[in-house]
């Protein structure tokens, strides 16, 4: 009989910062290209010809015109990492809804009937 294997669990770790190319250079992304062109004399760009420029630079990557639309909006907003005027993220990085149990939200609902119920014994 084979013995039974324990999964290991895997330990997560902060992302790490983006590869650096020999030299020192960090390795170039979408987004910095997205600003790059933003900011230079060419603002008014189309959706279309971003997401061609995106994929001639970046050809294995699936980039189109939805994307290139979410990257204006949120430049516009001022909400690119490494933009100038960077504001920050609008929802905290790990943040998920509270999950509420069905017994804690039944306590409450008790507590505010035995409430109403000793305001109308006594008024």
């Amino acid at each position: 009989m084979a013995k039974a294997t324990r999964k290991k669990k895997v330990r997560r770790t902060k992302k790490a910062s983006a590869p650096k190319k020999e030299g020192g250079a960090k390795k170039p992304t979408i987004t910095a290209l997205v600003i790059a062109t933003f900011e230079s004399n060419d603002p008014e760009i189309s959706n279309a010809d971003l997401t061609k420029l995106v994929q001639r630079k970046f050809p294995d990557r699936a980039f189109d015109q939805k994307h290139a639309s979410w990257y204006r909006n949120r430049f516009k907003d001022k909400k690119l990492p490494g933009q100038k005027g960077y504001v920050g993220s609008d929802r905290k990085v790990g943040a998920s809804k509270k999950k509420v149990s069905k017994k804690k939200t039944a306590k409450k609902t008790t507590k505010k009937k035995k409430k109403v119920r000793r305001k109308a014994k006594t008024g």
